[in-house]
């Protein structure tokens, strides 16, 4: 299945490895992924009449989620269905436990 959401991130930053011409490392998998994740959990929640799965413990701000949203991401989230949210939330949700065992988050 071709995800139109997770084709608006720059993937080098999910690479921890990745660095700049300095060799300072520039990768932050987890930060890419609970960016990406509020993004979605925020636009179901304002945008669509579904509540987010429990599992994912989203609790809305005060507002403005979808204001500061990258402008083609968002439209990747108008574009796609229900289900793809809801299947991009979960993997991302499963991904950022991962690495959050791992020792990836801050």
């Amino acid at each position: 299945m071709d995800n139109c959401i997770v084709n608006t991130v720059d993937r080098s930053a999910f690479d921890p490895t990745w660095t700049d011409r300095n060799g300072r490392r520039m990768g932050d998998p987890w930060g890419a992924a609970m960016g990406l994740f509020f993004d979605v959990a925020a636009f179901i929640f304002h945008e669509t009449e579904r509540c987010t799965p429990a599992k994912w413990e989203y609790r809305a701000g005060a507002g403005g989620e979808i204001d500061e949203m990258l402008p083609h991401r968002l439209a990747a989230m108008r574009d796609a269905d229900l289900e793809t949210l809801i299947h991009t939330g979960n993997v991302l949700h499963r991904y950022t436990r991962l690495l959050e065992k791992a020792g990836h988050s801050y």
